[in-house]
């Protein structure tokens, strides 16, 4: 009898053991599988986050873009940008800002970057402009069509002192044919909005992006 037993117990152990070892094979094999999908989820969701970041600003720059369009290439900009300037038309068409405008800082600049005028916020601001914008201004003017003739506008994120922001910049330019600038170089106008706190959560409504924000990149010692 105890010989018996014995043999059931070895052909039971037989039987068990390799049923055990494959129950662990498929654990280990769903837990990998469940580890990857988790994986794959997380990949997912991150470049989704970071193509709608890239649209969010990619459409700011769009946006600026466009206005600072519309006002570089229009008659009355030459007729008041160039020679003589009046303070009181520049405050009043350039220099005041309201939630409805796109821009804080406004800059009209010679071909050499000299500063003609500039607001900022509604107020005469005196920083110059290749000290706010720093490189990306030399870059900015040198990309431009500035033969008095081309118009085109060029956008970009910009590093400034007060932080990074949007900046779209054009020569201004007649549309009329019989209006033409009295330089051989235009005069360009640029206006530039900060990424602030309350803007990027505008942004992250709007892309559905959580808490988006500018952290700064700390260098490794």
């Amino acid at each position: 009898m105890v010989s018996l037993s014995r043999r059931k117990a070895s052909l039971a152990l037989l039987v068990a053991l390799p049923i055990a070892i494959a129950s662990l094979a498929m654990l280990w094999s769903s837990h990998r599988m469940l580890n990857g999908i988790a994986q794959s989820v997380d990949q997912q969701e991150a470049k989704r986050t970071w193509q709608a970041v890239k649209s969010a600003m990619a459409s700011a720059q769009e946006r600026l873009a466009g206005t600072v369009a519309d006002n570089a290439h229009w008659d009355d900009a030459v007729l008041q940008s160039y020679g003589k300037i009046d303070p009181d038309w520049m405050y009043d068409t350039w220099g005041v800002v309201s939630d409805d405008i796109n821009y804080a800082t406004m800059y009209l600049v010679d071909a050499k970057a000299d500063v003609l005028t500039a607001f900022q916020n509604g107020v005469v601001f005196d920083v110059p402009a290749d000290t706010y914008f720093g490189r990306a201004l030399e870059r900015t003017l040198s990309e431009l069509p500035m033969n008095g003739e081309s118009f085109g506008v060029l956008s970009s994120l910009v590093e400034t002192p007060q932080g990074l922001a949007v900046m779209a910049a054009a020569p201004i330019l007649a549309t009329s044919d019989d209006i033409r600038i009295p330089t051989p170089r235009p005069n360009v106008l640029i206006f530039s909005k900060q990424l602030t706190a309350p803007l990027l959560a505008k942004m992250s409504e709007q892309y559905i992006v959580d808490a988006l924000a500018i952290v700064p990149v700390r260098s490794r010692a």
